[in-house]
């Protein structure tokens, strides 16, 4: 602050500072709202693998497009145009994502009770020409 710049204008410019202080600070903006898009979205979903798809091509810092691409290989589905991750992505398919939270709940029950399906399926059988008699 010096003898020409108000207070008030100091804490203005002080206000719409750039955050974080690094040049393209707006690639590191962006970096951070996919990475919470991509916390919010089926990890199952195209459309999660195609956002980190996407994140990865804005950035241009070598190690970010590193976690990037890890993150969809660990956690992510497998997709034919992965080959091209960070280049060629298509569009998030949020539709289709949002049916995927169902499915994605369900899954464990389905996977515990997978050795006994047979079993399930004749006792829902039984039970129900039981209630159907009575």
């Amino acid at each position: 602050m010096g003898p020409l710049l108000a207070q008030e204008e100091f804490s203005r410019q002080q206000a719409s500072a750039a955050q974080p202080d690094l040049r393209y600070h707006y690639r590191y903006l962006a970096n951070d709202l996919a990475t919470r898009a991509a916390d919010n979205l089926p990890h199952t979903s195209q459309a999660f693998a195609a956002v980190l798809c996407a994140a990865t091509g804005w950035n241009a810092d070598p190690e970010q497009k590193q976690v990037f691409y890890r993150r969809y290989v660990n956690e992510g589905p497998y997709v034919d145009w992965a080959v091209h991750f960070g280049e060629r992505c298509p569009s998030p398919d949020f539709g289709k994502a949002d049916r995927r939270y169902v499915t994605q709940a369900i899954s464990p029950v389905r996977n515990v009770l997978r050795p006994y399906k047979t079993w399930l399926q004749l006792g829902a059988v039984v039970a129900f020409t039981a209630l159907r008699c009575c």
